[in-house]
C-alpha cells in the first residue's frame, strides 16, 4: 500500500513539474514577441469594419477584422514595421510603428471613404496588342526571369497600366489596384502594393507594400518541395549575407568578401581586397537593428551554390552580343559560375534589421545576382530557415475551390 501511495506521489509530482516547465517554457517564448491589437472604424458613421485587411509590410503576419471590427496580429518580432490597413473602397493607411519584445501595442484607426473615379477608356485592337507586350516585359522586370519566376504569376494583371517616354527607355507601370502574384515555386500568394515602377535602360527600381500568404499544399511532397524552394532561395541571398556577417560566420557559411573602391574600367580590372572581418556592419540603436556602412563597393561572392541556368544566359547577354562571341570564349562563359552580387550605398549609413531587411528602399542597390532576383525570389520578412515539419502541413481541402 505504501509503495502504491508514492509511486502516485511520484507520478502527481512529474506531472506537476512537466506542467510549470511547459508553462515556464511558453511564457519565455511569448516574452520574445509581441502582440498588436486595435479597432478598426469608419470615420464617418464611427460604425465598426469587417473584413480589413491588416498585415505588417513585408511579413506574412496579418489579421482580418471581425464583424465588430477587431484584429489581433500575434508573434510579431521586436522590430520596425509599416502597419497597412487596407479596404475596399477606402483609403490606404500606412503607420510606421516600432515594436519591443512583450509589448501589447493597440492601434486603433477610422477609415475614409475613397472617392472612385473612372475615367474614360477608348480599347482597340492595337493597344490591346500593345499592352500584351508591355505585360510580358513587365512580367520578365518585376516578376524576374529565374526558375521561381517560371512558376509564378500575376492574377490580376488587368488593373495594370503602362506607360513609355524617352524614345522607349523610360518604362512605367502603374497599378489600379494591389496585385496579386501566386508563386507556385515557394508556396505563396503575395499581395503587393505597388507604389512605384519605373525602367529606365538597364536600371529597374520598384517598390511597394507586400503580403505573403502561406498556400495550402496539395499533399506533402508538394510541401517538402516548397520548404526546399524556400531553403534555397534563401541561402546565398543578401539576408543570408547580413545574418552571417553578424554572427562572423561568412567563411563559414560561403562568402567571400572583397572591397573595390569604384567600378573603374571594368569590373574585372578593379583593384579589390578581401575583408576577413564583417567591419561593415554594427549594431543599431536597438537589439533587432544593424547599420550597414562602407566605402565603394563590396562584391560578395557564394561559393556554396552555382548560378541558376537562366543567370548565365542574362549574364552572357549583357555582356556581348552573341554573334561577336569568339567560339571557344562563349562555351567558357556558359559554364554556371559562384554567385557573385555586388552592393553600393546610397546613402552614407543604411538600418536594417537582424534578418536582413532593409528599411529605405533606396538605401542601396545591388547588382550582379542579387540584382538579377526580382519578386518572385522574395521571401517574408519572418521566414527562418529550419528543418522540415511534417506536423505543420494542412493539405488543400479538395472540396474547396
Amino acid at each position: 500500500m505504501k509503495s502504491f501511495l508514492l509511486h502516485r506521489l511520484w507520478a502527481v509530482l512529474l506531472f506537476l513539474f512537466a506542467t510549470v516547465f511547459a508553462i515556464s517554457r511558453a511564457t519565455a517564448q511569448s516574452g520574445r514577441f509581441a502582440t498588436i491589437e486595435g479597432r478598426i472604424t469608419d470615420r464617418e458613421t464611427r460604425k465598426p469594419l469587417a473584413d480589413v485587411n491588416v498585415f505588417l509590410s513585408g511579413t506574412s503576419l496579418g489579421d482580418a477584422t471581425d464583424s465588430l471590427g477587431y484584429y489581433s496580429i500575434q508573434r510579431v518580432p521586436p522590430g520596425v514595421y509599416e502597419l497597412v490597413i487596407s479596404r475596399i473602397g477606402y483609403e490606404m493607411v500606412t503607420l510606421n510603428i516600432k515594436v519591443l519584445a512583450g509589448e501589447k501595442p493597440t492601434i486603433n484607426y477610422a477609415l475614409k471613404i475613397k472617392v472612385l473615379e473612372m475615367p474614360e477608356v477608348e480599347v482597340s485592337a492595337a493597344k490591346i496588342k500593345r499592352w500584351k507586350k508591355q505585360l510580358k516585359k513587365f512580367t520578365e522586370l518585376f516578376l524576374g526571369t529565374s526558375q521561381n519566376a517560371r512558376r509564378s504569376k500575376i492574377i490580376n494583371a488587368h488593373v495594370i497600366d503602362f506607360e513609355e517616354g524617352g524614345r522607349g527607355r523610360k518604362f512605367v507601370a502603374k497599378a489600379r489596384a494591389p496585385l496579386e502574384i501566386e508563386n507556385l515555386a515557394l508556396g505563396y500568394k503575395v499581395t503587393f502594393i505597388l507604389e512605384e515602377f519605373v525602367a529606365e535602360g538597364e536600371n529597374v527600381r520598384f517598390w511597394g507594400k507586400t503580403q505573403f500568404q502561406e498556400l495550402p499544399p496539395q499533399n506533402n511532397s508538394q510541401a517538402r518541395r516548397w520548404h526546399e524552394n524556400r531553403l534555397k532561395t534563401y541561402y546565398g541571398s543578401f539576408r543570408h549575407f547580413i545574418v552571417s556577417a553578424l554572427r562572423n560566420r561568412l567563411q563559414e557559411d560561403g562568402f567571400l568578401v572583397f572591397s573595390l573602391p569604384s567600378w573603374g574600367l571594368s569590373r574585372r580590372q578593379t583593384p579589390r581586397r578581401q575583408l576577413v572581418k564583417p567591419t561593415f556592419v554594427q549594431p543599431g540603436s536597438h537589439a533587432f537593428e544593424v547599420q550597414l556602412q562602407f566605402d565603394g563597393i563590396l562584391e560578395i561572392v557564394y561559393t556554396r551554390e552555382e548560378e541558376d541556368p537562366d543567370y548565365v544566359w542574362y549574364r552572357i547577354n549583357r555582356r556581348l552580343p552573341r554573334g561577336q562571341w569568339k567560339p571557344g570564349d562563349y562555351i567558357e562563359e556558359q559554364r554556371p559560375r559562384d554567385q557573385v552580387s555586388w552592393i553600393r550605398l546610397n546613402i552614407p549609413l543604411a538600418l536594417l534589421d537582424t534578418t536582413g531587411y532593409v528599411y529605405e528602399p533606396y538605401a542601396l542597390t545591388t547588382y550582379g545576382y542579387w540584382g538579377w532576383e526580382r519578386v518572385a525570389d522574395m521571401l517574408p520578412r519572418d521566414f527562418t530557415p529550419g528543418s522540415f515539419d511534417d506536423s505543420a502541413i494542412r493539405p488543400r481541402d479538395p472540396n474547396q475551390p
